[in-house]
């Protein structure tokens, strides 16, 4: 008989599943199969650990008649390794980011093994998880094992917490003005970075602190950053009042002697009254006409 029929080239990837070898024989033939010079009716199997190529023959025997020998070549090819990959860290409601594999033909999985494609998937940004995707690479048409390819999405921190801050205009005329200390502003929250109304921020680790030599009303703002994601600004205001001057009905009271005095008066918001000899009092004096 003739030699049967075969595939003369099979290939497939190293580690996976080996194929069935075929072989056509002529009606009423047996295949004979040869492996490192020992027959057997059984088709081989070429093993899937080794990368390289086997040969295997097979023949026909028709009624004690055998025919030549046909060859088929196995050819097993390399399976690439995991590829690499880049991990980074996103902030909620900030841009997102391409995913960045490092290898040949990659291919790209979410976390239920489902096929997102060879582009490379861009991570949404809404809502604050960890989100598990999976890559592989392949090489010659053989794709290699997959690796996981987490992204941490961190949820944006909340402003920080301010307070308005009033000061009264400092005077160096006024000997009756209290003490004040100003201080640099402070809010509650992490790697503070402080800005103008307008947006332009102050150098980082700057902090502002107001004057207090003129009369305004300004609005400072300010951001947390947490994990690398800044927060929405906050607002603090700082106000320098101008100090208020007590309206007298009249700066000049004449009285007689030994005259019945009424308490001085005046009007404004606690008031605090110095006599001659530099005591003050909050109480309104009376002037003595002995």
């Amino acid at each position: 008989p003739a030699a049967p029929i075969t595939t003369s080239n099979v290939e497939f990837c190293q580690t996976y599943s080996a194929p069935n070898l075929t072989a056509t024989p002529e009606n009423g033939a047996s295949l004979i199969w040869i492996t490192d010079g020992r027959e057997s009716t059984a088709a081989p199997s070429a093993p899937n650990n080794v990368v390289q190529s086997y040969v295997y023959q097979v023949l026909q025997d028709l009624n004690g008649c055998r025919s030549n020998r046909a060859s088929i070549t196995v050819r097993v090819k390399l399976t690439p390794g995991q590829p690499g990959i880049t991990p980074f860290q996103l902030c909620q409601f900030g841009p997102g980011r391409a995913l960045q594999g490092i290898g040949t033909d990659l291919k790209y999985y979410d976390i239920n093994n489902s096929p997102l494609g060879s582009v490379s998937p861009v991570v949404n940004t809404a809502i604050a998880q960890t989100v598990i995707y999976q890559v592989s690479q392949s090489r010659d048409g053989c794709e290699g094992g997959k690796i996981n390819y987490p992204i941490i999405v961190q949820p944006k921190p909340s402003p920080p917490a301010t307070q308005a801050i009033t000061y009264c205009l400092e005077s160096s005329t006024n000997p009756d003005q209290p003490k004040q200390t100003v201080q640099p502003l402070m809010a509650q929250g992490q790697n503070l970075r402080w800005f103008f109304v307008d947006g332009n921020a102050f150098p980082e680790g700057f902090v502002p602190t107001p004057g207090v030599t003129n009369v305004y009303s300004m609005d400072f703002r300010v951001t947390q950053t947490v994990n690398n994601c800044a927060s929405d600004q906050a607002l603090l205001r700082v106000t320098v009042q101008a100090q208020p001057a007590p309206v007298v009905s009249t700066s000049l009271v004449t009285l007689c002697r030994n005259e019945a005095a009424r308490p001085l008066e005046a009007t404004g918001t606690n008031l605090r009254w110095i006599d001659p000899a530099g005591v003050s009092s909050t109480q309104a004096p009376t002037p003595q006409t002995l």
